[in-house]
């Protein structure tokens, strides 16, 4: 029998904190508000319920920490070889640890920002050309 760990409520709200940050301080500066309110639509960043991964102490610190790599890097706006591969394999471990996150590096730092996702079409953030 093994036993497990379960994950505490700060550790929970840390979780909370850090997918906010990502949707209100970070994707912002990517993204029209229109493609983010897409992304909330379909769940992109949903924490998982307690008997998933993200339930256990271990989970939850692994999604923490893949949280907050991604956070920095899109933050500090790397594009090094190191920080694509740091980007994406931590967007590939939220997603084995229940957390669906469909974006890669490169659909933050491409120059026609014209996302690629499996979501609805966006619309256009105005209609007005400057």
């Amino acid at each position: 029998m093994k036993i497990m760990q379960g994950s505490l409520p700060l550790q929970e709200k840390e979780m909370r904190r850090s997918v906010y940050k990502l949707y209100e301080e970070v994707f912002p500066c990517y993204f029209s508000d229109a493609v983010i309110k897409e992304l909330k639509k379909n769940r992109v960043l949903a924490l998982p319920d307690a008997n998933s991964h993200g339930g256990t102490l271990k989970g939850a610190f692994e999604i923490m920490a893949c949280l907050q790599t991604i956070t920095i890097i899109l933050e500090e706006r790397k594009t090094s070889e190191e920080a694509i591969g740091l980007f994406n394999r931590n967007s590939r471990m939220l997603n084995e640890l229940g957390v669906f996150f469909p974006l890669n590096h490169e659909q933050f730092f491409m120059d026609d920002k014209q996302l690629e996702l499996p979501l609805q079409p966006a619309q256009a953030a105005n209609v007005y050309l400057i």
